[in-house]
């Protein structure tokens, strides 16, 4: 059982780090250059967008570890 759930984990965690990287940034990336943001917008817009998959697995994985107790 504990081996499903490691495999499952990494599985989803590269997963969240996949879209993250190839589709979530370049999308940014297209949409800040049709509106001629400055760079720095560009980075912290695509900064808080690719932390946004860390805090909700971290919120996920908070809640179930509490409803467990």
């Amino acid at each position: 059982m504990l081996q499903l759930e490691i495999i499952k984990f990494m599985f989803y965690s590269g997963l969240i780090v996949i879209v993250s990287k190839y589709i979530l940034v370049e999308v940014i990336r297209r949409l800040a250059e049709s509106l001629n943001l400055k760079p720095k917008t560009v980075g912290d817009i695509a900064g808080f967008s690719t932390s946004v998959p860390e805090l909700l697995t971290i919120t996920t994985s908070s809640i179930r570890g509490f409803t467990r107790c």
